[in-house]
């Protein structure tokens, strides 16, 4: 839980100022995803030759980790491991399982932000993944770069996604 200030509680403005660019960095955060994963959708239905519709309804209930998978080997299949790079570092650079799946922790008078990622199999696990405000910002705008690099690499506009 990430508390926020409240008139019983106020904190200084440069406390509040952090609190607030990271919820928003948060919140475009989850927002660039759902564009990068649908990037991922629109490029594998171009590389199979599935209509927008088929598309959809087939990746459309897939977990995530299973489309860049597809893509991959559609890639490969054509010889364009370059592209596969590009799409691999925003994953890898994302931390999307724990910023999406995790949950957000934050004291009232501290100024680090954790997320608790849980891993159950053989044995259970807990991992944090810390930021302040200043480093959760630089993580998204190096995924906003990546993310860019990825697009330039697949050959997609924003346009491809609105048709799709």
């Amino acid at each position: 839980m990430i508390k926020l200030p409240t008139s019983d509680h106020p904190l200084p403005p440069a406390f509040v100022e952090q609190r607030t660019q990271f919820a928003h960095d948060y919140g475009a955060f989850l927002a660039q995803w759902a564009v990068f994963e649908i990037a991922i959708e629109v490029k594998i239905a171009k590389l199979a030759n599935l209509t927008s519709l088929d598309a959809s309804i087939i990746l459309g209930g897939l977990n995530f980790g299973s489309k860049p998978s597809i893509l991959y080997s559609l890639l490969r299949e054509r010889g364009l491991d370059g592209v596969v790079d590009k799409v691999r570092a925003v994953i890898d650079h994302a931390r999307r399982n724990a910023l999406v799946h995790g949950i957000p922790w934050s004291e009232e008078d501290d100024p680090q932000f954790v997320f608790f990622k849980r891993e159950v199999g053989d044995t259970y696990k807990v991992k944090q993944l810390p930021f302040t405000a200043e480093s959760f910002n630089q993580h998204f705008e190096k995924l906003c770069e990546l993310i860019a690099y990825a697009f330039e690499g697949m050959g997609l506009t924003l346009w491809d996604l609105h048709k799709y």
